[in-house]
């Protein structure tokens, strides 16, 4: 069981701040409660540019939420985005046995580790960990390798970065608000995890375009494939009517090493007219608006593309509540470790 709780997000824009409080009830079921959006000249592409209205600016916000919801909170979460995110990429293996036997959570927890095991600059802050790729017998790709034979089990890792110094601001800027930050998530994958709500399948291209730039990432087989920021947004396509920006986003697809069928488009960008026309006429590909699931939030077109970070965050946090949640698990612990000992010495 989890605790009933208000979670807030936080995305912090060019030009505005955006927050969105939800309650997640004790089967961790999210419902939207209020979003509040505040200008700000504090922020560029998520790094903050003067802290004294930075602190300001965010203590306005969170203090205006809690008296819509009537609830105190200390706690936020965080959508994190800028073009210093960085995307690094790390492949571990370990033998599972002389003669095939069938792989076991043990085994993939164990491989998941060894993956994980790269080395980090000091300057670096590792904001994420996604499961790209499983390989058995190290050339056969396979999308759960639990129960299949194998002699040795590989995993491919996608690790997200950003610099130590702005995760530090931006915590430090919430400390001085009065409020705590209890998670980072990055932006790119905040927006897929609101807009899709289960990770897509098919090969899905999900860019979210602020004012500057334009969020990328790339799932397939519900797991993340690429994620990356292109240095152009909203501001060009107004600009150059949109063939420029729209050949730039077509030329970072081409060299994803994945085909993409399908294209969601999100963020305050969207709503420039004719962009997502455009777009599918540039890109090849159909492109359709990204639509927060209703059960969650009953919100227009609109505000669906501009609060689908700060919510996405939410939405991140709380599936780590329920991952915790699940490792605490006695019964479900004992039965691992029990498998893991059946599977190496029977």
């Amino acid at each position: 069981m989890i605790l009933s709780r208000i979670i807030v997000g936080l995305d912090f824009g060019t030009t505005r701040i955006r927050a969105c409080a939800c309650k997640m009830d004790y089967s961790g079921d999210i419902k939207l409660l209020y979003t509040a959006s505040k200008p700000s000249k504090a922020f560029e592409c998520g790094n903050i540019r003067n802290m004294e209205y930075a602190i300001s600016d965010v203590r306005d916000i969170l203090l205006q939420v809690e008296k819509q919801i009537g609830k105190r909170f200390k706690r936020v979460v965080l959508s994190l985005r800028g073009l210093d995110i960085g995307c690094l990429y790390s492949k571990g293996m370990v033998g599972i046995s002389h003669t095939p036997r069938p792989v076991t959570q043990s085994d993939i927890r164990k491989c998941i580790n060894v993956s994980s095991m790269m080395e980090i600059k000091p300057d670096v802050y590792v904001i994420d960990k996604s499961i790209s790729d499983f390989f058995i017998n190290e050339e056969n790709y396979v999308a759960s390798p639990k129960g299949m034979f194998a002699t040795k089990l590989g995993v491919k890792i996608i690790v997200l970065t950003a610099k130590k110094s702005k995760i530090l601001n931006l915590k430090h800027c919430l400390e001085q608000s009065g409020f705590w930050c209890e998670h980072i998530c990055p932006e790119m994958l905040a927006t897929s995890k609101a807009v899709t709500g289960r990770l897509p399948v098919m090969p899905t291209a999900i860019f979210d375009i602020g004012s500057k730039m334009t969020g990328l990432a790339v799932f397939s087989e519900k797991k993340l494939k690429y994620a990356g920021y292109i240095p152009a947004g909203s501001d060009d396509y107004s600009n150059n009517s949109g063939d420029a920006y729209l050949s730039k986003l077509k030329q970072c697809l081409f060299k994803i090493p994945v085909k993409v069928s399908d294209v969601i488009m999100t963020g305050g960008g969207v709503l420039k007219e004719d962009l997502l026309e455009k777009a599918e006429s540039k890109l090849g590909i159909r492109v359709k608006p990204g639509k927060i699931n209703s059960a969650i939030a009953d919100l227009d077109s609109r505000d669906s593309n501009i609060y689908a970070a700060s919510l996405g965050a939410v939405l991140s946090y709380r599936d780590l509540l329920i991952q915790e949640r699940h490792a605490k698990n006695l019964i479900k612990k004992t039965s691992d470790y029990v498998e893991s000992i059946i599977a190496t010495y029977f």
